[in-house]
Parts: structure tokens; C-alpha cells; sequence
């Protein structure tokens, strides 16, 4: 099939295009509306090519990836506010090889990518099978991705088709897939393809191990919640709760004002630690209130005059 040396450009941002693929694209920009309008009504051809910089409302021609997709356009739907939704198929990887125009929209002259001639081996298949089965685990681990997807791939027969619908589905950076459309060998785009679902395929490990470690976090939270919960209201039935706080505030302002040398008030602070959470009916808790209220009412801070010799 014959395909147009010249056609007009459809600048693209977040997303990359590939042959093969039929998509819906929604369109605002003057320049893209006008750039349809001239493919419709011509042979209905259209390159479409990403921009590097997604947020650049006004661009030029150096802001756009000199490799894109020729595509057909399949349906067009006019929207309000001059919005256009279209419908294309990518045909096959162009290199823009000039800007013939810059007055309404782009039109770009264009070179088509060859398609690769490589000796299919043994090898080769079972590394196709390979990234099937990998974004087939890709997919059933992704929560918003449906089975359809790696059902679809396996259904595949051409090996270039494959691994252009993988690209296109998998999460990835768009510098990461613009790699793969520019790479026109099989070999070394089953190569890229296998690299970008490895990362995926990490960053979706990552991402679950850290989820698990959130929840488990939060359950454990309220767990320790609902108990101490369930301790106040036990201990306040047991008229505990009221008299055992001011206790304990009572004797850690005591040991606060006994000026206790810094290994003394260290383990006064210990103790009173393991006092607030002792049962006041257990009698260890007797035991370390005596031995609080001692060192409290040992003087600490008085001196005496005396002076024994202990020979």
C-alpha cells in the first residue's frame, strides 16, 4: 500500500502512539483542529507525534519527537467548544525528515520505517512467549487493567504487533515507550519491551509490599486503640481510672521537684514508667510505689558538716 510522502501533525501530550493501534484521542488545540480538518478532507492520513514537553501549551517544531505513528483517521466526532474527539489507527513509525508548514498547523514530510526482515528462530519465539507471560502477570496484578488485555496478546500472531499493543498498555514514562517506537528492529524492541515490563513488574512488587506494610500499620494502631480503650473503661467501672492518674501525676511531680541527681531521676522515671502500667492491685505495684516514695524522701540536695572517717 502507497502511503503519503506529506501529511499534517498531530502534536500529542502524556501518551505515545503505535502502529497497530485504534484509539480515541480528544482534541482542543487551534493547530490540532486545523491539522484534522486538512487530513479529513484530503486522504484522511495524519502523523501523529508526542511532544517532550506535556505541559507546553504553544510549541515548536524542535518541542516534538521526530519519530511518530502514520495513522488513519477512522471516525470524527465534533464536540462543544470547538473540541474534536477522533478515532485512528496507527499504521506504521515515520521519521519526520522536514517541516513543510507552520501557518494553520503542522505538515511534516515523512520517511516510513522499513518493516524488519529478521529470521524468526526458535529462541525468538520463546522470548515472544516470554513477554507475554510477563505482562500477563502484569496485567492480572494491576488493579485497573482488564483480563481482556494479556487475553487479547496471546491472540496475537505477528510479533511486531505484539510487542507495540504491549507497549502502548504498559505504565511507563513516556521517554521509556518513545524508545521502543523509534526502535525499528525486532530483536532490539523485544529487548526494550522485556526491560519495560521488568521495571513495571518491580514498581508493582514495591508498591504492594508498602500497601501491605500501610495496613498492617493501621491495624495495628487501632488495634492498640481499641485495647487501651477497653483498659480506660475497665479501669474506670474499677473506680481506678481518676484516683490512678493523679497518683501518678502526683508522685512525677514529686520526683520533679526532688532534686535527684541525673542517675537517680533516670531510674525514679524508669520506675514510675513501670507504675503506670502495673494494676494498682498487683502487688508489684505496692512495691514500686515504697520504693518510689523513699527515693523521693531521701534528701538529695542537703549537706551536713559532719566528717567521717570510715579507717
Amino acid at each position: 500500500m502507497a502511503f503519503p510522502q506529506e501529511v499534517p501533525l498531530l502534536p500529542v501530550r502524556d501518551r505515545v502512539v503505535f502502529p497497530h493501534a485504534i484509539l480515541p484521542l480528544v482534541v482542543g488545540r487551534p493547530k490540532s483542529v486545523e491539522a484534522l480538518d486538512a487530513a479529513e478532507t484530503s486522504n484522511g492520513f495524519i502523523l501523529i507525534a508526542t511532544q517532550k514537553n506535556a505541559e507546553k501549551e504553544e510549541i515548536k517544531s524542535r518541542d516534538i519527537y521526530r519519530v511518530g505513528t502514520l495513522s488513519r483517521i477512522l471516525q470524527v466526532l465534533r464536540l462543544p467548544n470547538n473540541y474534536l474527539k477522533v478515532v485512528v489507527e496507527g499504521i506504521g513509525r515515520a521519521r519526520i525528515t522536514r517541516f513543510a508548514s507552520y501557518k494553520d498547523y503542522f505538515r511534516t514530510q515523512l520517511e516510513i520505517f522499513p518493516e524488519d526482515d529478521i529470521k524468526i528462530s526458535k529462541d525468538f519465539r520463546q522470548d515472544i512467549t516470554h513477554v507475554v507471560d510477563l505482562f500477563k502477570g502484569y496485567v492480572k496484578d494491576h488493579p485497573e487493567l482488564p483480563d481482556e488485555l494479556y487475553i487479547h496478546a496471546e491472540q496475537l500472531d505477528d510479533f511486531s504487533n505484539i510487542l507495540d499493543f504491549i507497549a502502548l498498555n504498559v505504565d511507563a514514562a513516556v521517554p521509556e515507550k518513545q524508545k521502543i517506537l523509534e526502535t525499528p528492529l525486532l530483536q532490539d524492541r523485544l529487548r526494550l519491551t522485556i526491560e519495560l515490563l521488568n521495571y513495571a513488574l518491580g514498581y508493582q512488587h514495591l508498591r504492594r509490599t508498602l500497601d501491605t506494610q500501610v495496613r498492617e500499620n493501621m491495624m495495628r494502631s487501632q488495634r492498640e486503640y481499641y485495647l487501651q480503650e477497653q483498659l480506660r473503661i475497665i479501669k474506670k467501672e474499677l473506680g481506678e481510672d481518676e484516683h490512678g492518674s493523679s497518683e501518678i501525676a502526683k508522685l512525677e511531680e514529686s520526683i520533679l521537684n526532688a532534686a535527684m541527681p541525673p542517675h537517680a531521676f533516670d531510674k525514679a522515671s524508669e520506675e514510675l514508667e513501670k507504675l503506670r502500667k502495673t494494676p494498682p492491685f498487683s502487688p508489684e505495684y505496692t512495691v514500686t510505689r515504697n520504693y518510689l516514695d523513699w527515693m523521693i524522701q531521701v534528701p538529695w540536695s542537703e549537706e551536713s558538716d559532719d566528717r567521717i572517717n570510715l579507717e
